[in-house]
C-alpha cells in the first residue's frame, strides 16, 4: 500500500513535469512519460507514512523495543527496533542496525528512542514493552525520568528487594502460583541494586513480567 501511493504521487509529478500543471503532458501521450525511478525512503519519511496512514496521530501508542541478529554469510545482521502496536501486530517505526553482535546498550537505546522522538515530538507514549535483554538499571531510570510507563519480562531467578524486606529470587514469590493464575507483589519493589522501583506481575504460564506506570 505504501509503495502504491508512492508510485501514484510520483506519478503524477512527472505528469505535471513533462506538460500542464493539470497533469497532462503537453504535446505527449502516456507512452512519453518518464519510466518511474525507484524511490527510496529514508526511516523518517516511512515513519511518518506509517502514523499518518493508520491514524495514530493524537493517540497513545504502545511501543514495543526489540532486536533480533542472524548471519547472512560471514556477515552479521543485528537490529534494534521500535514498533508500535496496531490491532495485535507491531509494525515498526524506526530502526538502527549495530555494528556489533549480542545485547544493545543503553546509549543505543536511549538514542534510537530520541530519533523517533524527534520525528514526533507530540507522541503520547502509553506503554513501552520489552524482553528480557532490556532489564537494566541505567536504562530503567532513563525511563523513569522520561516518564515512560514500560512492562519488561523478568526472570524468574532475577533477585527483587523491597524496603524492609529480604532479598530473594523472584521464583520464591511465584512458589504455590498455579498455571494462569496471576500475582501482583504488594508495593514497589527494586530489581537487584536498582534505585528504580516497579511494580511486579507474575503468572504461572508467562513469563514474570514487570510494570511501571506514572500515577
Amino acid at each position: 500500500m505504501l509503495a502504491g501511493a508512492v508510485d501514484a504521487a510520483l506519478q503524477h509529478d512527472l505528469a505535471v513535469a513533462a506538460g500542464g500543471g493539470d497533469g497532462r503532458a503537453s504535446g505527449f501521450g502516456p507512452a512519453a512519460l518518464l519510466p518511474l525511478l525507484p524511490v527510496r525512503l529514508d526511516a523518517g519519511c516511512a515513519a511518518r507514512m506509517v502514523v499518518s496512514l493508520l491514524g495514530f496521530r493524537g493517540k497513545p501508542w504502545v511501543l514495543a523495543i526489540d532486536r533480533t541478529n542472524w548471519d547472512f554469510g560471514k556477515t552479521t545482521i543485528n537490529i534494534l527496533m521500535v514498533s508500535v502496536e496496531w490491532r495485535g501486530v507491531g509494525i515498526p517505526l524506526i530502526w538502527a542496525l549495530l555494528s556489533k553482535a549480542g545485547n544493545s546498550s543503553t546509549a543505543e537505546r536511549i538514542d534510537l528512542l530520541g530519533r523517533l522522538k524527534r520525528l514526533f515530538p507530540d507522541m503520547k507514549i502509553a506503554q513501552l514493552t520489552g524482553d528480557r535483554e532490556f532489564i537494566g538499571n541505567a536504562w530503567m531510570a532513563h525511563l523513569a525520568r522520561e516518564k515512560i510507563p514500560f512492562t519488561l519480562r523478568l526472570r524468574e531467578n532475577q533477585y527483587v528487594g523491597r524496603d524492609g524486606y529480604a532479598t530473594w529470587p523472584l521464583e520464591r514469590y511465584a512458589q504455590g502460583l498455579k498455571r494462569g493464575e496471576k500475582r501482583t507483589l504488594p508495593g514497589l519493589w527494586r530489581l537487584g541494586a536498582s534505585d528504580v522501583r516497579v511494580r511486579i506481575v507474575m503468572m504461572r504460564w508467562l513469563p514474570i513480567s514487570i510494570t511501571y506506570r506514572w500515577l
